[in-house]
């Protein structure tokens, strides 16, 4: 099962600060809300990168067609999947 864009958001909520690994380098990276937009944050560089919401949800709706957790499969839809995919994870193994 995956989430929705809401619940997605919901659970970065719940997340926001806690030190996430990406999946294919064990990169670091955080999520923040700020003033209702999402951001991830690599701990390498400490700087945000705002997340689209409609990148995620593409991400969203290829993973369910495909079932693939490569971020390469993504990399047309958005530079963030690596964290969005994660997040994903997190949230399948948190339910």
């Amino acid at each position: 099962m995956l989430p929705t864009l809401t619940e997605f958001r919901t659970f970065c909520r719940s997340i926001e600060g806690e030190v996430l690994l990406t999946q294919a380098r064990a990169k670091p990276f955080s999520v923040a809300l700020v003033a209702g937009s999402l951001y991830f944050i690599p701990v390498s560089s400490g700087k945000k990168r705002k997340a689209d919401q409609a990148g995620i949800s593409q991400v969203i709706v290829r993973l369910s067609k495909t079932g693939s957790q490569v971020q390469a499969q993504y990399k047309d839809i958005t530079f963030n999947a690596s964290y969005i995919l994660e997040i994903i994870r997190q949230w399948q193994v948190r339910r």
